[in-house]
């Protein structure tokens, strides 16, 4: 086939690839569309430790019995049972560790505790990590998700308990959680 002009070579091209391209914009606008769709709620705390964090927390009413500690809240779905949703600050005793040995640290014993950990991933640059996982006495009923993130002389935790019915939900809202820096802008 012999072609006359680059725009012949060009047009060719770009048939061949359009569809794709707009397939994969029609995914990310659906990616886009269900997250911008689910309402996200900015908290703060100032107790002891100064952190925030958006959360989904259409649903969810403050439960303050389970909220024992100063600087810890746990949110309870209002329907869903056994759905809850806590952030709390800690002192990071481990202060001076690196993220990695903090990181391996932190889920050494899991299995022990009856922790069984399905995914965790370390972002040392950011200084954060998560874990993906459910307790071995409740593996057809729940899973959780938690994330820590390491500050100088504090650790931000944020920890979801969920049915195995809605872990499909919680994996689209993984990647909106990790965007964060759990740090307090400007008033």
């Amino acid at each position: 086939m012999k072609f006359r002009s680059p725009a012949c070579l060009i047009l060719l091209f770009l048939s061949c690839c359009i569809p794709n391209a707009a397939l994969f914009a029609q995914s990310e606008r659906k990616i886009s569309a269900a997250s911008a769709a689910e309402k996200w709620t900015p908290f703060r705390n100032i107790e002891f430790w100064e952190y925030c964090l958006s959360l989904p927390l259409n649903g969810y009413t403050q439960n303050y019995k389970k909220s024992d500690v100063k600087a810890k809240h746990v949110f309870t779905h209002r329907t869903k049972k056994n759905t809850d949703i806590t952030v709390w600050g800690l002192d990071n005793a481990q202060s001076k560790a690196s993220p990695e040995a903090y990181f391996k640290r932190y889920y050494a014993n899991a299995e022990e505790t009856g922790l069984i950990i399905e995914d965790r991933k370390l972002d040392a640059k950011a200084r954060r990590f998560y874990g993906w996982g459910y307790w071995s006495n409740a593996f057809y009923e729940t899973r959780f998700l938690e994330i820590v993130w390491l500050r100088d002389s504090e650790v931000i935790k944020f920890h979801a308990a969920f049915p195995v019915a809605d872990a499909d939900l919680w994996k689209s809202r993984l990647p909106e959680l990790l965007k964060q820096t759990t740090v307090c802008k400007p008033e």
